[in-house]
């Protein structure tokens, strides 16, 4: 009697493990090096697809080919993993020699590194310094993001 018993405890112990198991490997807990939560679609002015940000920041363009990455940690490279720039937890936007090539301001306003507009950027899409809507993207993500898109990718 007793070993029918120790066996259904085992039997019960191994289903908690297994379940516990495909939790986590099923859990929906972004990325920790995560740039963005989910794939976002960059368009024109005509709405036609001109690239695309991946969650671990791979940036596509509208062909699907790797252009670069938009890394978690704020460094910027090429599709060959050579720096094209790094956007600092500031704001400033440095090219790959450490020179300033920008800034994006907290409401959106990126700046040259002379301090001229180059766009505004808003929650779904992105004014040039006219005031014309250049780009769009269909999921708000943040402002550096697309900072470090438009300045190095764009």
């Amino acid at each position: 009697m007793k070993d029918k018993y120790d066996e259904e405890a085992y039997m019960n112990k191994l289903k908690i493990f297994f379940l516990l198991f495909l939790i986590c490997l099923t859990s929906a807990v972004p990325a920790k090096n995560s740039v963005t939560g989910k794939r976002i679609y960059i368009q024109d002015s005509s709405y036609r697809v001109i690239a695309y940000i991946e969650p671990d920041g791979t940036v596509l363009n509208g062909s699907n080919s790797i252009t670069g990455y938009i890394n978690s940690d704020g460094s910027i490279l090429n599709s060959s993993y050579s720096s094209l720039g790094y956007i600092q937890s500031d704001g400033r936007l440095l090219n790959s020699s450490y020179s300033c090539a920008g800034y994006i301001n907290n409401d959106g306003t990126l700046l040259d590194s002379s301090y001229s507009v180059r766009a505004y950027i808003r929650s779904n899409y992105v004014l040039d310094s006219s005031n014309r809507t250049i780009l769009y993207f269909d999921t708000p993500v943040s402002k550096k993001v697309i900072a470090a898109f438009f300045m190095f990718f764009y």
